[in-house]
């Protein structure tokens, strides 16, 4: 639901925020579980990645989450920037990208900064890569990078 109110030019919304991830709904048994989640209209949701790697199977669910929540974020995965090139033949990773945002838009879901409740919501697009992990064992970053001192 868009806002009347806003803060600093950006959206303030009221509500619960709720966070979920992983939730691979390309998987059929996923997708009926979603679908028994309670509906409420009254609350944002966090869907942060890892729906799908297919733009059907990530509309269907994104349009089923927007019918049951007031507002619904998203922030993409690895999973939604896989690029099948069966299906996909002429596209890469920036184009499917810029095409989950799209999609996104035309559906009403959220994926820039928002105030709800107290708490802003502010979905950030990143990557992950393992040696960005202070716990890893050095070890695993010696072998995983060719065996260079990243120390050095």
């Amino acid at each position: 639901r868009a806002s009347a109110e806003t803060v600093g030019g950006f959206d303030k919304i009221s509500g619960d925020i709720y966070c979920v991830s992983d939730i691979h709904t390309d998987h059929t048994d996923n997708f009926e579980l979603v679908k028994s989640w309670p509906d409420r209209p009254d609350d944002a949701l966090l869907l942060v990645g890892d729906v799908s790697h297919k733009l059907d199977v990530l509309e269907k669910t994104l349009a089923l989450l927007k019918a049951k929540y007031g507002e619904v974020f998203f922030v993409p995965g690895n999973h939604e920037l896989w690029v099948d090139r069966e299906r996909e033949p002429e596209s890469d990773s920036v184009q499917k990208f810029e095409s989950v945002l799209a999609l996104c838009d035309r559906l009403g879901v959220r994926t820039r900064p928002a105030l709800v409740g107290g708490c802003w919501v502010v979905p950030l697009f990143s990557f992950y890569d393992r040696s960005l992990d202070l716990t890893c064992d050095r070890g695993e970053l010696l072998r995983d990078h060719g065996g260079h001192d990243l120390e050095a």
